[in-house]
């Protein structure tokens, strides 16, 4: 797993808390195989904003807020957005969540650039998120210009969205993502360790993977090749298969070849292949 989750300090109120952790379930299971690193950083005040929360992903940079409202949403850029027609939608201190959501991009934009951590071009189109408990209908009457940097979406749709919101002036490396660890000063302390892994920041003495993370990461990484690929790799995958379960020693040969069988099956079904019934 590649995710590292920073929580600077506690939510004031339930529903942030929850909406939160929705968030890190998501983007754990999103990252668990992929080599890939992102941040999650919560409650992260920079230039005089503290935001609800800041991702940094190796193709873009965004800034999340979280907004405890279910049902047909109503945005845009003057006067007040809505939930269902007659419950106003708060943005902060500001007027609305459009005006809140603009501040904080500069803010954020700011103290990027005078940190060092940022050159000016480089984060010129910052995306922000706003993330909903449930949106039933989205009536999104923000202009255009608006549009492409402020994105809207809910619980369910989150880790979507932020695969779709990509920068092309964003392309950091796996060593780049570690060193802003150090850059946007992400104490140890502050690791959340129910949704990080914690083995690939420098120092860490790397964990050796477990049976059941090496047998699903076999199976990400032969999924991902796709139909055509199969016959043509099909020695490599072979030979994956025997690096990752010959060696249990313990076993013995009857129950190596049983899960080696096992394992082949499978991957012929995620590729549509025909499998012949076998006896459970």
């Amino acid at each position: 797993m590649s995710l590292l989750v920073y929580r600077m300090s506690g939510y004031e109120n339930t529903a942030e808390n929850e909406q939160f952790r929705e968030a890190c379930k998501s983007l754990k299971k999103h990252y668990e195989y992929r080599e890939d690193i992102c941040l999650f950083i919560a409650n992260y005040c920079i230039f005089d904003s503290e935001l609800d929360a800041l991702l940094i992903k190796q193709d873009g940079i965004i800034i999340v807020e979280f907004k405890d409202y279910s049902g047909n949403i109503t945005a845009v850029n003057n006067g007040k957005w809505k939930c269902n027609t007659d419950t106003t939608i708060k943005g902060g201190s500001q007027k609305n969540p459009y005006v809140q959501a603009l501040a904080n991009r500069a803010n954020c934009k700011k103290g990027l650039i005078a940190r060092g951590i940022f050159e000016q071009n480089k984060i010129e189109h910052i995306a922000s998120l706003i993330v909903f408990k449930d949106i039933w209908h989205l009536d999104n009457k923000l202009d255009y210009k608006s549009r492409n940097w402020l994105h809207i979406c809910d619980e369910n749709t989150f880790i979507e969205k932020v695969q779709d919101i990509t920068d092309k002036n964003i392309d950091l490396s796996k060593d780049d993502m570690l060193a802003l660890v150090g850059k946007l000063d992400l104490q140890r302390e502050y690791l959340d360790k129910d949704y990080s892994n914690a083995d690939i920041l420098p120092g860490e003495e790397p964990r050796k993977p477990s049976l059941v993370e090496t047998f699903y990461k076999s199976l990400y990484d032969l999924r991902t090749i796709g139909k055509d690929m199969y016959d043509a790799t099909s020695t490599v995958i072979n030979k994956k298969i025997d690096e990752d379960i010959k060696p249990i020693k313990d076993w013995g040969l009857n129950k190596y070849n049983e899960k080696k069988e096992g394992i082949v099956k499978l991957f012929n079904h995620i590729q549509g292949k025909d499998i012949p019934d076998t006896e459970e």
